[in-house]
């Protein structure tokens, strides 16, 4: 949603955010300090690859990126349709959510298009 229309989706229950395995450690730090603090529940933990945080009536999904050296490769754990390519990823640029400036990854277009299809713009219900 931020990408396609500047903010949420209506008919969206869930945002999406990557970190990378090297960050790890601090993400499951992170984790263990929000669980039951300040209104988050950590209720998802698949695979160590994929966790889901829910507050306020919306889950936040925090996918695990690895960047494979020696490759074009950047894989999502168990979710390989997640996957990317380094220049997909690669420099990030800031867009704007809600008025506050967040990284975005370089090509997300391109990546949306690959997942969703050409019509990745137009807004589906399940």
């Amino acid at each position: 949603g931020a990408v396609r229309t500047g903010g949420i989706i209506p008919h969206d229950s869930d945002v999406d955010f990557g970190f990378f395995k090297d960050d790890e450690r601090l993400m499951l730090e992170t984790l263990d300090d929000l669980h039951n603090t300040k209104g988050f529940t950590v209720i998802r933990n698949q695979f160590s690859t994929i966790y889901t945080v829910y507050k306020d009536d919306v889950f936040i999904d925090l996918y695990e990126y690895e960047v494979i050296k020696g490759s074009q490769d950047v894989i999502q754990g168990h979710r390989p349709f997640y996957n990317l390519t380094k220049d997909e990823l690669f420099p990030f640029k800031t867009i704007k959510f809600k008025d506050k400036e967040m990284r975005c990854i370089n090509k997300p277009e391109k990546w949306f298009e690959r997942y969703y299809g050409a019509d990745w713009r137009t807004p589906q219900r399940g």
